[in-house]
């Protein structure tokens, strides 16, 4: 695997997914993607070492991510009063479309033969 495809699926994708929320909800949270920034950078820096109990954790993470989105898809994208919240709608199909991909493409055989320990 090249060093573009590992940086890409260790390091960018995967906290990409977990914090693609609107502006409008960054903005109130700064503190919180912070410390979600430097786990995933941890978590990444582990898997660049090839370990591959970390690559599961990583798969499993990003599956969590897509079972959270879609419930809170289901549950905030209208409001009481029937409005429908379309930033939050498109950012949150997005982030839990880049966090299946990743999910998939973390468990093909490729990355996994990248894993030495």
């Amino acid at each position: 695997m090249s060093v573009f495809k590992k940086v890409l699926f260790f390091f960018l994708l995967p906290a990409i997914g977990v914090v693609f929320y609107p502006p409008s909800v960054i903005g109130s949270a700064y503190s919180a993607i912070g410390i979600v920034f430097l786990f995933f950078l941890v978590l990444a820096a582990i898997l660049w070492h090839g370990y591959s109990k970390a690559l599961t954790f990583m798969i499993f993470l990003n599956g969590m991510n897509v079972i959270v989105r879609i419930m809170m898809l289901l549950s905030t994208t209208v409001s009481k009063d029937g409005v429908a919240n379309l930033p939050f709608l498109l950012y949150g199909i997005a982030g839990a479309a880049i966090s299946f991909y990743l999910m998939i493409r973390l468990d093909k055989i490729d990355v996994r033969q990248t894993m030495t320990r």
